[in-house]
């Protein structure tokens, strides 16, 4: 949905667009569907993970969601619990940021996953997602007091 010079694109339209391409991509996350994943990411797509070794390329996180799928051998319940998407002016790009807990990984944090998505080809394609981590500013001291003592 490219906008000319002499067209207006409704970002409501957008908005919704990317809303759904969400909700695709979770449903195929959390069922290990890596096909329809990788499908959904740009050829130049980065991924930054929770780990500081994982900054990888769309094949490596590919790679990686692969193995990593075989070795946990079960799906991800998470429900998400915060959205927000935002549709640049121009229509071509946007931002999204989700909010979500997975007892699996972790029993007292929850995760924040960024993309940047851009139109290519007509199609809305990932094309940056980072997946951190996050917790209060009060837990990051009683985290760090922790991971000196173990």
């Amino acid at each position: 949905m490219k906008a000319t010079h002499n067209e207006k694109i409704d970002l409501k339209i957008v908005q919704q667009e990317i809303h759904s391409l969400l909700d695709k991509f979770h449903e195929a996350f959390k069922t290990w569907d890596i096909e329809t994943v990788s499908n959904m990411m740009s050829e130049e797509m980065l991924y930054m993970g929770t780990d500081q070794t994982e900054v990888v390329d769309k094949y490596g996180f590919i790679k990686d969601a692969t193995e990593f799928a075989r070795h946990l051998n079960q799906n991800l319940t998470y429900n998400i619990d915060k959205r927000i998407v935002r549709v640049y002016h121009d229509a071509n790009s946007a931002t999204s940021i989700e909010e979500f807990f997975e007892p699996l990984f972790s029993k007292t944090m929850s995760y924040r996953m960024t993309v940047n998505w851009i139109l290519e080809n007509d199609e809305w394609k990932m094309d940056f997602v980072n997946w951190g981590m996050i917790t209060s500013n009060e837990q990051v001291m009683k985290i760090d007091e922790a991971m000196r003592n173990s």
